[in-house]
């Protein structure tokens, strides 16, 4: 799920003006969110307000913008912001007191210089010169980079300063000649002039292509000429010498395209004068460059009739690549050609498209052919489309409608499908995004640490999660259920969606994905799934429709948007593709084309993109893809050489066979190739047997002869880069099959260690690299086959643990997993179990025992979507009324009630359908897990008891409506959960995901034990309370009293409380239950409120002789003032409360 930056515009009938706020968005409505506020009321000056956040800016995790904070009079200043709330701040005060109206520090031209912020700034208040300036997020961290001592007067904003490989170039006037000049900026060269002359020289339209600045300047006779500058004066050149200059200055690739400003014919360049070619594309004074897409330049001429019709052309730089065609709707700009006329996401352009003759606008996308054009959309009398960006391969698009009931505004996004393009939010009357900015994964929902399939003796073989914690590991879904199996298999992460193939009982392999709380299949369109490989954003698989044979497929998690790519053997035949590889961005793979063998192909998530590189010719195939720098290794048999080691650049002429190691048609069956720095080593078989080889692509060389027990092979295997050394084993005359490593060199591969002494085999397997430790395991001789660990040496080559005591023990080690440095991995005999370790036999434990003697459940379902009573045996499958042993499925779709009003036991609950509501007016208990995405009421009475880990998805609803819910295992939530006049009791802590949140509402009382983290805990209505017993909450977790709301907020662990507390106000309190009103560690409690420099934020802070107690972020406008302490009562203990 893609996560964004943008600047909002939303009309508030509030007040008269529209605020441009700081947004964040994944999306989808529940995640788009504004994250700042700053207005005036209605009269005040000036006649606008908001923060207008402009230049947004990623360095590394965080966003970097330009705020104006009217209210607080600082002017321009720089801001930054983690994607949330309290986590946007302002940066600088610098130049401040300008009053309402003032400037700031001005900062211009924010530019990531590798990881670091860069901007021009003004010097001192009351209008210094503008200079280079550098930032670390932080105000003391944010210095002066130049000045006039570097012989600069002034840095110009007329074009944004330019990156080129760390050098920073921008017109500036001199201090020398007080002339506009081309400079450039280093940390080693320092400020240096390129041009020079006593007439102004202005660089404009700057694009880095290669390594190299182009831009354009104007001559004397002021026309626009195509220059270039290495970053030296003398490299600093004209390229261009036409007569009335050129415009439209752009770049496919290494080559730049120009418009003739007198004729408007369009030209393409290598960047040299004589490499510069006209084009025969029709021009006229109409004639427009569109942008690059792809491989190619678009653009559009326009003839004005009747009405106005385009015609598009697009060009490769060739004549043969340059074609036209006339669409059959007029391009155009959005509200006052506001937004880029064209988007192009992946070789496919998106643009506002208005049909003259029904005065009707949509969103279409075109290939460039008349047949790749259509309407993805198709609105009720049309819109006009504000802004159009792409995120992460996802188009996202403001519009304004045009249909009756007044105008609207929204925002939509879409997958290049009718079936993809889609409403994400109604914006209301009025309403303006734009300046979008693709956020870092750090500022999106994470997944659960681990995955993994296990049987727990009732579920069968399905997918679990954890956190490292008994408590923290659950089912994340019984995809067969039941205690038949669905073997989720190829697990594969994408962005925060883990994709895996599964069996929900249909007899086929399908593609579902999870979030860790919404499990999904994701199209039943395809079965057969298998190969999944992650490239860029997108996911790729084989799979079968049916129709097509087994074939390339992707996915982008949705069923419009998962697709056949190509069917590369027409027909109901399969192109088997497999040994799918990520190689610079693209895939490649093997497949056969039913006419050539298995050979090596490539594609760019396209049909037409879809091609084969190199067809070596033999039916033997292509195998074994492996990826060293910017070189594709692989085996291939050509029919003339046998199978030997090929390498690839990605293009037909650079695919070549790297050496015949074992000459003319015999085959030295390369294998296990594995990268270690910019060499490859393989395991190769001649006379000598397999052993191991190296290359650099020019050839291939044996590294080391092992000597083998007569008899028998050297079994030269399992090979591993552990950071830079390789290691492997090998069975040597001496040692038998033991540890080895190498570094490239005969004198550099030896044995590691001989574990099992003599001439008896350890057989190391499983190997598994996390730093600079190889784990493994092996068999002494004594202990069976365990885990262990080395560093290369043979003192650092040691058991980590007998985990199955006894000289003949297995405990089936596998599935190995780095989580955070630590190893996590599956081992168990006929029950295999979850463990991890540190490296030491301390720190090597069971995570849990999912399979602890688990007694039989049968799964009682609810018959009829009917209303009825939970008591009433006729209502249940079997006849009976659901007890301890008994899972309850309650899965018949549509609105209905299920009231439980006697005394009931149950083991596990599920409600899958998000119509019934189950409505507890006795006592319900569920000793297992439960899985809700409809409505739970704990009404007047009712006493709601989930002993085991619970998932809330999206749709799901917990209310304590009167009565109490109690949660002794751990909760994940994705949706709401609320204690409206009763209680809700978290035992084990609380996760909120994807929006999820947590509710005390009027007279309801919210109890956290344990940690809680993420989305936000409200207090709402009147009487609320919500007492946090355990010791931390995340930073991402907002207490929020709502607004009219009055509230308590109990800390027991203050010191420890790591939360922001927003829309503290009047009626509401704050209750430190841990600290004493008269006597803390010997003084009085004493009181503090400090603001943060913005207005809006500060932090509380309660101490005492011996120092802080502890410290409460607080968002809002506050002084000291206004926290007033008493003592509460009977405990005494701390109490602060709102005062006006």
């Amino acid at each position: 799920m893609s996560t964004f930056f943008f600047k909002g515009s939303v009309f508030n009938n509030d007040f008269q003006y529209s605020d441009s706020e700081l947004w964040v968005s994944d999306g989808t409505a529940l995640g788009t969110q504004q994250l700042t506020e700053f207005r005036f009321p209605t009269g005040s000056l000036p006649a606008y307000a908001g923060l207008d956040p402009r230049e947004l800016t990623l360095v590394n995790n965080t966003l970097f913008f330009v705020g104006d904070n009217r209210a607080g009079f600082d002017g321009l200043q720089i801001w930054k912001s983690d994607g949330t709330a309290a986590g946007t701040v302002e940066v600088t005060s610098l130049q401040a007191g300008f009053g309402v109206t003032g400037i700031g520090m001005d900062p211009a031209d924010l530019v990531d210089v590798n990881g670091v912020l860069y901007f021009i700034g003004i010097t001192t208040a009351n209008g210094g010169s503008q200079q280079l300036w550098k930032s670390d997020g932080t105000s003391a961290g944010t210095v002066q980079v130049t000045s006039s001592t570097d012989g600069l007067k002034n840095i110009l904003g007329n074009i944004p300063l330019v990156d080129v490989g760390g050098t920073l170039f921008f017109n500036a006037q001199g201090t020398a000649d007080n002339t506009v000049q081309l400079w450039k900026w280093s940390s080693s060269s320092g400020a240096v002039q390129l041009t020079n002359g006593t007439s102004p020289f202005d660089a404009q339209n700057p694009l880095v292509v290669n390594g190299t600045l182009y831009f354009t300047a104007e001559n004397s006779a002021g026309a626009a000429q195509l220059w270039k500058s290495d970053g030296s004066a003398a490299g600093t050149v004209q390229i261009t010498n036409i007569a009335n200059g050129i415009t439209g200055l752009t770049h496919v690739g290494n080559q730049l395209y120009y418009m003739n400003s007198t004729d408007h014919h369009v030209w393409v360049s290598d960047g040299t004068a004589a490499g510069s070619v006209q084009l025969p594309i029709a021009a006229d004074a109409n004639t427009t460059i569109l942008g690059a897409a792809g491989s190619y330049l678009y653009g559009y001429e326009a003839t004005f009739g009747a009405f106005i019709v385009d015609h598009l052309w697009k060009t490769d730089g060739t004549v043969a690549g340059t074609t036209e065609i006339t669409l059959p709707v007029e391009i155009t700009g959005g509200i006052n050609n506001s937004t880029p006329p064209f988007v192009d996401i992946n070789g496919t352009e998106f643009f506002d498209g208005f049909d003259n003759t029904n005065q009707n606008g949509q969103l279409w996308k075109t290939d460039g052919t008349l047949a790749g054009t259509m309407a993805l959309t198709n609105v009720a009398g049309g819109f006009d489309i504000y802004s159009m960006v792409n995120i992460d391969g996802e188009l996202y698009f403001e519009i304004q409608t045009r249909g009756g009931g007044g105008t609207h505004w929204q925002f939509w996004k879409s997958d290049g499908t009718v079936a993809g393009t889609m409403q994400v939010l109604e914006l209301g009357p009025q309403a303006v995004f734009s300046d979008f900015v693709a956020a870092s994964a750090s500022t999106a929902p994470s997944l659960p640490p681990i995955f993994w399939v296990a049987n727990d003796g009732v579920h069968g073989n399905e997918l679990w999660e954890s956190d490292g914690s008994a408590a923290g590991t659950m089912l994340v879904s019984d995809i067969n259920p039941g205690s038949g199996s669905s073997f989720p298999n190829s697990l594969t992460a994408v962005g925060n969606t883990l994709f895996f193939v599964a069996d929900n009982g249909s007899g086929q392999d399908q593609l579902w994905k999870t979030a860790g709380v919404n499990t999904s299949l994701v199209t039943n369109s395809v079965g057969a799934v298998s190969n999944l490989t992650k490239v860029g954003s997108t996911l790729y698989f084989t799979g079968d429709d049916g129709v097509h044979g087994t074939e390339l497929w992707k996915s982008d998690g949705t069923a419009a948007g998962t697709v056949m790519v190509k069917d590369i053997v027409p027909g109901s035949a399969s192109s088997d593709a497999f040994s799918l590889t990520d190689f610079n961005g693209t895939l490649y793979f093997s497949a056969t084309d039913g006419v050539h063998g298995i050979d090596l192909w490539k594609s760019d998530g396209t049909a037409a993109g879809t091609v084969m590189v190199a067809a070596p010719g033999g039916a033997g195939g292509v195998n074994f893809l492996t990826v060293v720098g910017n070189t594709l290794y692989f085996t291939a048999n050509d029919d003339v050489h046998g199978y030997e080691l090929w390498k690839s650049d990605g293009t037909t002429a650079g695919t070549a066979m790297v050496a015949d190691i074992v000459p003319g048609n015999g085959s030295s069956f390369p294998e296990d190739l594995t990268a270690v720095g910019d060499t490859l080593f393989f395991v190769a078989h001649d006379s000598n047997g397999d052993q191991l080889w190296k290359s650099d692509g020019t050839g291939a060389t044996m590294v080391s002869h092992v000597v083998p027990p007569v008899g028998y092979a050297p079994d030269v295997t399992n090979l591993i880069n552990v950071d830079g050394t390789l290691f492997f084993s090998a069975n040597s005359a001496d040692a038998g099959q033991e540890l080895w490593k190498s570094d490239g060199t005969a004198a550099g591969t030896v044995m590691v260690k001989d574990i099992a002494p003599g001439i008896f085999n350890s057989n190391p397997g499983n190997f598994f690299a996390i730093d600079h430790t190889l784990y493994f395991t092996a068999n002494d001789g004594v202990h069976g086959f365990e885990l262990w660990k080395s560093d290369g040496t043979a003192a650092g080559t040691v058991m980590v643990k007998d985990i199955t005591p006894g000289s003949d023990s297995t405990p089936n080690i596998s599935g190995m997993t780095d989580v955070g440095g630590e190893l996590y991995f599956e081992a168990g005999d006929a029950k295999t179990q979850l463990w991890k370790t540190d490296g030491t036999a301390a720190g090597t434990v069971m995570v849990t025992d999912v399979y602890a003697g688990a007694p039989t459940y049968t799964t009682k379902t609810w018959t009829k979507a009917a209303d009825g009573s939970f008591d009433d045996a006729s209502k249940w499958s079997g006849h009976t009324v659901p007890g301890a042993t008994n899972d309850v499925a309650i899965n018949k779709a549509g609105a209905y009630t299920i009231t439980e009003s006697g005394t009931d036991t149950i083991h596990s609950l599920t409600i899958k359908d998000a119509g019934p509501i189950l409505d507890i007016t006795g006592t319900l208990e569920a000793t297992g897990d439960t899985r809700n995405s409809s409505s739970i009421v704990s009404g007047s009475g009712g006493d709601l008891k989930l002993d085991g880990n619970v998932i809330n998805s999206s749709t799901g609803g917990i209310d304590a409506d009167g009565g109490d819910v109690s949660f002794t295992g751990t909760v994940r939530n994705a949706g709401s959960i609320e204690a409206d006049d009763g209680k809700v009791t978290f035992n084990a802590g609380l996760t909120n995901q994807q929006g999820g949140t947590v509710t005390a509402a009027s007279s309801g009382e919210v109890d956290v034990f344990g940690l809680a983290k993420g989305g936000s805990i409200h207090l709402s209505g009147s009487g609320a309370t919500v007492d946090l017993e355990g010791a931390t909450t995340n930073s991402n977790t907002a207490v929020v009293f709502d607004a009219n709301a009055t509230g308590v907020l109990e800390l027991n662990n203050s010191a420890h409380f790591k939360g922001t507390v927003t829309g503290f106000g009047a009626g509401d309190s704050f209750d430190f239950k841990d600290i004493n009103y008269s006597i803390t560690r010997g003084s009085a409690t004493r009181l503090t409120y400090v603001d943060d420099g913005t207005g809006h934020a500060g932090t509380l802070t309660l101490r005492d002789a011996a120092g802080d107690i502890t410290k409460i972020a607080m968002e809002g406008h506050y002084t000291a003032a206004n926290f007033h302490m008493v003592d509460d009562g009977p405990n005494h203990h701390v109490q602060l409360d709102f005062i006006v």
